[in-house]
């Protein structure tokens, strides 16, 4: 919580009636832009990394690129289109076999 009140997301009280509160209203506040604050970039390797690129001598011709490249893009993809709210109301959903469904 302590990080989530650094980058102000939530707020805190002091006292009986204290807690924790968020800044901005569920639907307001992206999922991708909390993961990328917390965790860092989503690329799963640094070569297709848009904010952190790391070269890689095997680089060129390398036929897993693309394939990181896609994995990149859809991490991305399903982040940013999910709200706080989203997660609140059960929007999001896996389905059997592990696909997710998103009930907008």
């Amino acid at each position: 919580m302590h990080l989530l009140k650094k980058m102000e997301y939530v707020q805190s009280k002091r006292g009986v009636h204290g807690g924790y509160f968020l800044r901005r209203p569920p639907d307001e506040i992206n999922i991708g832009e909390i993961i990328r604050e917390l965790e860092g970039p989503l690329s799963p390797m640094g070569c297709t990394s848009v904010t952190a690129y790391e070269s890689c001598s095997l680089e060129q011709g390398c036929l897993l690129k693309p394939l990181w490249a896609l994995v990149r893009d859809t991490i991305a993809h399903v982040l940013e289109q999910t709200t706080l709210d989203d997660l609140l109301q059960g929007k999001i959903q896996l389905r059997d076999g592990g696909s997710m469904l998103v009930k907008k």
